[in-house]
């Protein structure tokens, strides 16, 4: 019986593993293309939010000032949101510098302080769109974290226009350093595009289903201010993609492409950061939901976890030795699918193969954060990002009722 029953699961495993196509790939990868001509190109405001970014700030502003788009045509515009670790002293730095640093029509902004109900960077883009002037076509957001190749600029607004596009995002390509992320990176990655069918990313009769990422977003400015702007998500802790569902909901066509020709993405200083940021989007992901979390670790255990297990099952299951090698022979094809697998994915995501190895270890890790986040958010503990402490929207919002509620009352 068991014997049978482990020829079944192999097959499904196999066939489940080595053979579905790999969802990274349904996103249309963008590739380079030539500046427009000054004539035909249009006006840009390019708006970066940074908040302790020191380690990233230099990296990232070389990077803007090296796009090939007409420098009359575009402004950029660096907004410090209350940088404490010489962020804004750098920023201030920027207008004396010459060489490299200098642009034609660079201006360095400074938020107020943080206003009950927003997120630091929804209040520090929508403060830098305020000093957008209405003749301005496109606004292009950037996190201080990614890195714009040369013709990044150009090749989005040409293919946003040569579609007629209202906003157009990519998914940069990830620098991963430390070890442990290339051990939770593509488990993460992997779980996500099992949980966002992307396929649907880009279908405009799917309202809930538009994504857009944060690090690298274009938008037109009239349909960003018919949105209601970052005022509109000011809660949201994955603004872009609230800002996504808005603009979709109101008709206008929202794109997503995979940019990894056109920029790369440094997201974590350290293992801290990692969690934070995991635990930030889970929350999102999830929503809540027990019956989400309970879905996504039955998914783990079965197609992820088990394959790793059954070798060890079949040795303990079979009392004659001919037998036990049988079962243990056919027990190896699910953990080895998986390695293929992986094996497989690690080009993608830059990484040695010989880390296809760790997946346990990352999907142990990946179900340890969607269980933390859920418990995070029903416990209404707050969240730690960027040096500031965040409540959960969710419970933000049905706490802010209740005070309303009593004090009516």
């Amino acid at each position: 019986m068991f014997t049978a029953l482990t020829i079944l699961y192999n097959l499904l495993i196999a066939t489940y593993h080595l053979f579905t196509p790999r969802h990274a790939s349904r996103l249309k990868a963008m590739q380079p293309r030539r500046a427009p001509d000054v004539d035909h190109a249009p006006h840009v405001a390019l708006l970066v939010p940074m908040r302790n970014e020191l380690f990233h700030a230099r990296r990232c502003l070389d990077a803007l000032f090296a796009q090939d788009y007409p420098p009359t045509h575009y402004e950029l515009i660096v907004i410090d949101d209350g940088s404490t670790d010489g962020t804004a002293e750098l920023l201030g730095d920027i207008h004396v510098q010459r060489g490299r640093w200098s642009h034609p029509r660079l201006r360095i902004l400074k938020t107020p302080p943080l206003q009950p109900g927003w997120t630091g960077k929804s209040q520090a883009l929508w403060w830098g769109s305020q000093a957008v002037a209405d003749t301005v076509r496109w606004l292009l957001f950037v996190d201080a974290d990614t890195f714009l190749q040369p013709a990044a600029l150009s090749t989005l607004v040409r293919e946003a226009q040569a579609r007629d596009l209202h906003l157009l995002s990519l998914q940069p390509y990830e620098e991963l350093v430390s070890w442990w992320e290339k051990v939770i990176y593509p488990v993460s990655l992997m779980q996500l595009m099992r949980s966002v069918d992307l396929r649907a990313v880009n279908n405009d009769a799917r309202v809930d289903m538009a994504w857009a990422s944060g690090q690298c977003l274009l938008v037109r400015h009239d349909a960003y201010i018919s949105a209601g702007t970052h005022e509109a998500v000011r809660g949201d802790l994955l603004e872009s993609v609230a800002l996504a569902r808005r603009l979709r909901e109101r008709g206008y066509c929202v794109r997503m492409a995979n940019g990894a020709a056109l920029a790369h993405t440094r997201k974590w200083e350290g293992f801290g950061d990692l969690w934070a940021s995991y635990q930030k989007e889970g929350i999102v992901l999830y929503q809540g939901s027990l019956l989400r979390v309970a879905l996504t670790t039955l998914a783990l255990a079965l197609l992820d976890l088990l394959p790793f297990l059954w070798p060890w099952l079949a040795l303990h299951r079979q009392r004659s030795r001919r037998h036990v090698l049988t079962a243990f022979a056919f027990a190896l094809v699910p953990p080895l699918a998986v390695v293929a697998k992986r094996m497989r994915g690690a080009k993608y995501v830059g990484i040695s193969g010989w880390y296809a190895f760790t997946h346990p270890i990352g999907v142990g890790a990946t179900l340890i954060i969607a269980w933390s986040s859920l418990i995070r958010l029903w416990l209404s503990q707050p969240i730690d990002w960027k040096g500031r402490r965040y409540l959960p929207q969710r419970w933000a919002m049905w706490w802010s009722e209740r005070r309303r509620a009593e004090a009516v009352s």
